[in-house]
């Protein structure tokens, strides 16, 4: 046992946003833990996937090194490692189980096989490292080399013996961080990092840690490599690697991807003045909180030592979400300390996130108004992404799905239920950074024109900008817009059926009077089961579930002729009417009335029915995002081959266009709105919503497939003229006559009162 192969899983190619910025840093947390196990005695190699583009070229690495020991090491000072994505998880599988076919012990430190570690083991792993690293996998490497496998002592270990899943005690913390040896920066190909940045930036930028861990408890904040605890190197140690970096690969800027920078009091004053010894100069950009920002003269000491750009979490301009998320900030502090970076010319960046439980439209406008006010220089936008180990993933994990973490960090996915759809969120990703970048441009145009500062290319390109980003930041807006209105409809929905249950609930008692038994009715059902007769034998079907069944009329027809009918209604005084109809009459086979929905159809999983039908408008009550689930709820209650029938009212009604062209020129196009239009019952009002054909068959689509049309009611008058069409019996007779032929005249079924449109289950 002396040979370890160290590698990580972070391939760029895999995150396309990082892949085109193209700021690829090192793995400093990988070759940390290399160089510890370095110094421990053993040889150390890198196989680094920064650049790859497939797992598999671990391959050549393997077989040409032939290593004792394989060992994932994931970047931990990376907040990109912190997000678990699923596109570096299939890869640190497949370089698990390309070892473990060589009979090459796989040992995988990260944050996401702290999180996951059984998935891990599944894959062939020999042992994960929970927490920090160092120190237990020198442990590990060392019992392994005694050739023996008594693991129970060592910390922060996870394995499986004897098929059992063993989880040791957390590992010590490591205080003295000046104590580490400098990172193993020979195993990196540092010059091609460098071409890298030089060829997409112009200057070469490199990483480095000053501490490890957060203090702070923002409850959304993952931290499951470092914990809470807050250890810091001496700014002599820093200022020392400083000085080893610079004269070995001569970097340009350096990124300190602490967690938190310089949070120890005194700390930045001291780094700065030795530096200042030093006699070095360099560029940088940290990570920091505006609260500690704002302490002693931080910004000041920052400013004199070099520090270029300030990465704050700002997340929110509401101070409403930063105490929801317990951030432990005020708002007033983000501007106070953007104010003070800007005078000593610091570039603030901001980190934002949309989406956290409770946020409002309210909320969201504020963040909004504080980057257009603020105008940092960078902005970096995501959605509250629930990770293992935080509050905020307690509160929302019973709304987890089976996916519960990223592909890439592009992907903004929403995983738990938010103010608004998940579509919502990546168009205000977008919206937000477009609008960002006309204000900066605007904002710029006056500079220049002022004379406050010079005219450069960077300058003018973001002038340009103005412009480029206005339609992009029209078409996201747009698309907001429409996802709000899906919203504020879903929210009124419940209302909307309570109100149509209440309406007919009220008209219950008097339906049949006034629909039913009406001249129009009567002529219009007579079409609807002479199809139905015609088309559907009880022998192939057998079995019908009814929606929308009102008093049970078409449910009682049914019996009578043979099926089995489960009818529902929203209604629950509908069904006691149809109840009482039923009981009156004498029924080989009664139908069974239920008291539901169509929203609610998920109570029934489990049977299996040959027939669904709707009669006379009831789905007309059903906006179209209904429809569509309907359809998908329809194609898992129905049986392969199954008929779904129902009767809509289109959108074309000829006769209702006459007779309102002459009584109310207002009303004669109503059925042609693409929103719902308010209809009356019992005097209470209540929306629906009209379909043509193609429309109807295209919200059924892919669920229910092979329409086929006929017109209902393409000679009969609506319902509301049966005042005046039931005084002449010629009228309903010769009415009754016409419609006979209807059937034969598909073409123009969205021109009858009601048009019958069959589907089938394939």
């Amino acid at each position: 046992m002396k040979r370890i192969l160290f590698t990580h899983s972070y391939f760029l190619q895999f995150d396309p946003k990082q892949w085109q910025i193209m700021q690829p840093y090192a793995p400093l947390g990988t070759i940390t833990a290399a160089a510890v196990v370095r110094e421990a005695g053993y040889d150390t190699y890198l196989w680094d996937p920064m650049f790859s583009a497939h797992a598999e070229e671990l391959s050549n690495s393997l077989d040409k090194i032939q290593p004792d020991a394989l060992v994932i090491y994931d970047d931990g000072f990376n907040y990109l490692t912190k997000m678990c994505l699923t596109n570096m998880r299939e890869a640190a599988f497949q370089m698990i189980r390309l070892a473990a076919a060589r009979n090459i012990p796989v040992i995988v430190s990260s944050s996401d096989a702290t999180d996951h570690y059984e998935k891990y083991l599944d894959q062939g792993a020999k042992a994960i490292i929970k927490g920090e690293g160092e120190k237990t996998l020198v442990e590990y490497l060392n019992t392994l080399k005694k050739g023996v496998e008594e693991f129970e002592n060592i910390q922060g270990l996870c394995y499986r013996k004897n098929s059992n899943t063993i989880v040791n005690q957390p590992g010590e913390v490591l205080h003295n961080l000046d104590a580490l040896p400098m990172p193993a920066w020979d195993l990196v190909d540092v010059d091609f990092y460098k071409q890298k940045w030089i060829s997409n930036h112009g200057y070469f930028s490199i990483n480095m840690n000053t501490t490890r861990g957060c203090p702070f408890k923002c409850n959304w904040c993952a931290k499951p490599i470092y914990g809470n605890r807050y250890n810091s190197r001496s700014p002599e140690h820093v200022v020392n690697e400083i000085k080893f970096l610079k004269e070995n690969y001569e970097p340009y800027h350096i990124w300190f991807c602490d967690d938190i920078f310089g949070l120890k009091p005194g700390w930045v004053q001291k780094f700065s003045e030795r530096l200042n010894e030093a006699g070095i100069k360099i560029k940088y950009k940290i990570q920091s909180r505006v609260d500690l920002l704002l302490q002693e003269n931080t910004i000041v000491a920052l400013a004199a030592s070099g520090c270029e750009t300030a990465w704050v979490g700002a997340e929110s301009g509401s101070q409403a979400i930063l105490d929801a998320m317990d951030k432990g900030t005020k708002v007033e502090q983000i501007y106070e300390a953007t104010h003070l970076l800007k005078k000593h010319h610091i570039k603030p960046a901001f980190f934002l996130q949309f989406g956290y439980p409770g946020e409002t439209n309210s909320d969201i406008q504020k963040t909004i108004k504080m980057v257009k006010s603020l105008l940092p220089d960078d902005i970096g936008i995501s959605v509250s992404y629930p990770l293992p180990g935080t509050k905020f993933y307690d509160k929302v994990k019973a709304e987890l799905q089976q996916k519960s973490n990223w592909s890439d960090s592009d992907e903004l996915a929403m995983m738990f239920t938010g103010t608004y759809p998940p579509g919502f969120y990546k168009h205000l990703h977008r919206f937000v950074h477009k609008s960002y970048r006309i204000h900066q441009g605007t904002d710029l145009l006056k500079k220049l024109a002022s004379g406050k500062i010079p005219s450069e290319s960077i300058a003018w390109k973001r002038i340009a900008g103005t412009i480029f980003h206005q339609p992009g930041k029209w078409y996201h807006k747009n698309k907001m817009n429409r996802f709000s209105e899906v919203v504020k409809f879903t929210n009124r929905s419940k209302n909307e059926n309570e109100t149509t249950k209440k309406a007919f609930d009220i008209a219950a008692v008097d339906y049949d009077n006034k629909f039913t038994e009406s001249a129009i009715g009567k002529i219009q059902r007579k079409q609807v089961h002479h199809y139905l007769k015609k088309k559907i034998d009880p022998v192939v079907y057998p079995n019908i579930l009814e929606l929308n069944c009102g008093t049970g009329t078409d449910a009682i027809w049914f019996s009578q002729q043979g099926f089995s009918v489960l009818a529902t209604d929203l209604s629950g005084e509908m069904i006691r009417v149809a109840n009482q109809k039923g009981k009156r009459l004498i029924l080989a086979n009664p139908p069974e009335f239920k008291t539901l929905g169509f929203d609610d159809l998920s109570q029934l999983n489990g049977k299996t029915f040959d027939l669904v039908f709707s009669n006379f408008g009831g789905l007309n009550c059903a906006d179209s995002e209904k429809i569509k689930s309907l359809a998908k709820q329809v194609h898992e209650l129905l049986r392969p081959g199954g008929k779904f029938i129902a009767v809509v009212m289109g959108r074309k009604c000829l006769l209702e266009n006459v007779y309102f062209r002459f009584k109310n020129k207002e009303l004669h196009n109503r059925r042609k709105s693409e929103s719902a239009i308010t209809a009356s019952i019992s005097n209470m009002e209540f929306p629906v919503w009209y379909y043509s054909p193609d429309e109807f068959a295209g919200l059924m689509k892919p669920f229910l497939n092979d329409p086929i049309c006929k017109p209902v009611g393409l000679f009969t008058p609506p319902s509301f003229t049966e005042t005046h069409f039931s005084k002449s019996k010629t009228l309903i007779s010769g009415t009754a006559l016409l419609e006979k032929i209807a059937p034969a005249l598909p073409g123009l079924a969205d021109y009858a009162d009601h048009y019958l449109i069959e589907l089938t289950r394939r």
